[in-house]
Parts: C-alpha cells; sequence; structure tokens
C-alpha cells in the first residue's frame, strides 16, 4: 500500500516501496480483527469501523485468496457447521446418558478408545475433553468462531446447545 492507503501493484522480485502490507498475514495478525464469517452464507464479511488501511487488506485478502468465491470453500464451511452441530448435540446425548449401555449407543464406532472400566462419571467428562479438543482444533475454525459469536446468540437451536454446554464458548 502506498502513503494514501491505496494498493499498488509490484511486479515479482521486487520489493515493494512501502513496507504497509496488503494482505492479512495471520502469523502475526488476527483475521477476526478485520472480518467475520457469515453463517447464512459461509461467506466473510468485513467488520465496519474500520479504517480504509484495514478495508483495503481485508478486501485484497479476500479477493487475492478467493476467500468467498470458491464453492468448495463455501460447501466445506457449512460442512464443518454441520459438524460442530452434529458434535454439540451428540456430547449433550453423552453427557445425559445414565448408563454404560446408553453412553456407548451413542458414541459413534470412531469416536474413540475410551476406558468402559472407568465410572461413568469419570467416563462421561474424559468424552467430554476429546470432544473439547476436537471441536477446537478441527478444519475451519472461522465458522466456530463465528458460532460461538453470534449463532450462540442469534439462532435458538446453538442457543439451546450453549445452554447445555455453557464452557463450551471457551473452547
Amino acid at each position: 500500500m502506498d502513503n494514501n492507503n491505496e494498493i499498488i501493484i509490484v511486479k515479482r522480485k521486487e520489493e515493494p516501496p512501502y513496507k504497509t502490507l496488503a494482505f492479512i498475514n495471520p502469523r502475526v495478525e488476527h483475521p477476526e480483527n478485520f472480518m467475520i464469517l457469515s453463517l447464512d452464507s459461509f461467506e466473510f464479511e468485513l467488520l465496519p469501523g474500520m479504517d480504509k488501511k484495514d478495508t483495503n487488506k481485508a478486501n485484497s485478502t479476500l479477493q487475492i485468496l478467493e476467500l468467498n468465491q470458491r464453492d468448495v470453500l463455501l460447501k466445506t464451511r457449512q460442512s464443518a457447521a454441520d459438524y460442530y452441530y452434529d458434535s454439540m448435540e451428540r456430547l449433550i446425548r453423552i453427557i445425559a446418558a445414565n448408563s454404560l449401555e446408553e453412553l456407548k449407543y451413542v458414541l459413534r464406532p470412531h469416536d474413540g478408545l475410551f476406558d468402559f472400566t472407568l465410572s461413568l462419571d469419570k467416563l462421561k467428562s474424559d468424552i467430554k475433553e476429546s470432544y473439547k479438543k476436537h471441536i477446537s482444533r478441527y478444519q475451519h475454525p472461522s465458522v466456530w468462531y463465528a458460532i460461538k459469536l453470534i449463532g450462540s446468540k442469534t439462532d435458538s437451536k446453538w442457543k439451546a446447545l450453549f445452554e447445555k454446554i455453557p464452557e463450551a464458548l471457551n473452547w
């Protein structure tokens, strides 16, 4: 970007004349400080109130990476949201289980190997910790972030899930 916060074109193998980058660097900047994912369209939207430099930086990041244009990204973000919902819903059923048999029935075959010799409460705690770890590391963390920030307050189904597992807002 130049001194007027306008994007300039730089040829390959040339250093930019200005040190202000026209791209969000996720290693040193948090993308959620520039944009949020819409849970209706699964496209990123710019946060309101940003200055021209940050608006240009966010726009160029979205355009160059085609984050809102590639159908595969939109579909996988929606799939991630479905995964998060299904996982939270299943975890609620796990927590509500009254017996080991009921718990085993709710678990999926690939949910991991758990020690069924443990007490029901300890087993539920271990499973909950496993779900927490997996959800917090699952693909498309921007989807989980938007769900916690927006979906948990605006969507009745998400709201109901987070009322039963409020600590998930911190995962």
